[in-house]
C-alpha cells in the first residue's frame, strides 16, 4: 500500500481503519457484495451524495468480477468507482485526468498487494473451498476500501473532519443483516440513525430519475428479452409478460454460495 499517498494524521488513519472494518462487516454479514460494500461504505461515511439505493445500483454490476465473468475484482472496481465519486466531486470534467490517475494508482497498489487484479487469478487457489473463497473476498473488500479511503483522504483531507461516525461504528450481526436485506427487498426504508460528526445530517442528492420516469422502447425488445424485462417500469415493477420476479429467498441468499 506504499504506492498510495498517506494522509499521515491520526484522525485520518483512525477513519481509514473504520472504513475498512465497516466494508468488511457489510460483506461478512452478506448484506452486500464486494463492489457494493466498498461503494456504499465510502459514500455513506464521507457523504458522497448518493442514497443507498443509488450507490448499490451503480456498484452492483461490478460485483463478483463483472457479473461472474472472472474479470477484474469487484472490490477493486468498487474502489475505483468510489474514488471517481470523490475525486471528481462536483466538477468531474475538470478532474478527469486526476480520476484516471487515481484509478491507475489503485490498480497498481492492489496488484502489488495481491499479485493480480483478475478475479480468476485471485481465486485460483480457493475456488473449490467455499469458506476460504468467502474469507478471501472479505479481506479483499476490506483492503480495497482501505486503499480507496487512503487515496481519497490524501486528495480531499477536509472529508475527515465530517463523517458518519455512527454508521462506521456499527457492526451488524447476521440476523440483523438478514432483516435489513429483507426490508430492502420489500422496499421498506429504515429510519436514518446516523449524523455526521460535527454537523447536521446531510440530505442525499437525489438527482437521478426515479424508476417511475423510465420507459423502455419496444424497438429494442430483443435485448430486454435477454434481460427478462421490457415495457414500462413503474415504481420498481415491470409489466412486460417476459419479466420473472426472482423468488424472495433466492434474493435474500444472493451471495450465500460464496460462503460456508
Amino acid at each position: 500500500m506504499d504506492e498510495l499517498c498517506n494522509p499521515g494524521d491520526a484522525r485520518s488513519e483512525a477513519l481509514i481503519a473504520q472504513i475498512k472494518a465497516r466494508a468488511e462487516n457489510l460483506y461478512q454479514t452478506r448484506q452486500l457484495l464486494c463492489s457494493e460494500a466498498v461503494v456504499v461504505t465510502l459514500n455513506k461515511a464521507l457523504h458522497g451524495g448518493l442514497n443507498d439505493d443509488q450507490a448499490i445500483a451503480v456498484a452492483a454490476p461490478f460485483g463478483v468480477a463483472l457479473g461472474d465473468s472472472g474479470c477484474i475484482c469487484g472490490a477493486l472496481s468498487g474502489a475505483v468507482l468510489a474514488c471517481g465519486l470523490f475525486v471528481g466531486g462536483n466538477r468531474p470534467y475538470r478532474h478527469r485526468q486526476c480520476m484516471r490517475n487515481s484509478a491507475r494508482q489503485l490498480h497498481d497498489a492492489f496488484k502489488a498487494a495481491n499479485g493480480a487484479v483478475c478475479c480468476r487469478a485471485l481465486t485460483r487457489r480457493v475456488r473449490h473451498d467455499r469458506h476460504a473463497h468467502f474469507q478471501q473476498c472479505a479481506r479483499l473488500t476490506a483492503d480495497a476500501a482501505e486503499m480507496a479511503a487512503r487515496l481519497i483522504l490524501a486528495q480531499r483531507p477536509e472529508l475527515a473532519r465530517c463523517h458518519e461516525a455512527g454508521f462506521l461504528r456499527e457492526r451488524d450481526g447476521k440476523i440483523g443483516a438478514m432483516i435489513t436485506r429483507l426490508l430492502r427487498i420489500l422496499g421498506i426504508k429504515r429510519p436514518e440513525k446516523y449524523q455526521a460528526a460535527g454537523e447536521a445530517p446531510v440530505v442525499a442528492d437525489r438527482r437521478l430519475s426515479s424508476h417511475s420516469a423510465l420507459k423502455c422502447d419496444d424497438s429494442v425488445a430483443p435485448l430486454h428479452h435477454q434481460l427478462d424485462c421490457s415495457g414500462e417500469i413503474d415504481e420498481g415493477r415491470c409489466h412486460h409478460k417476459s419479466f420473472r420476479k426472482p423468488p424472495l429467498l433466492s434474493v435474500l441468499l444472493d451471495h450465500e454460495d460464496l460462503g460456508p
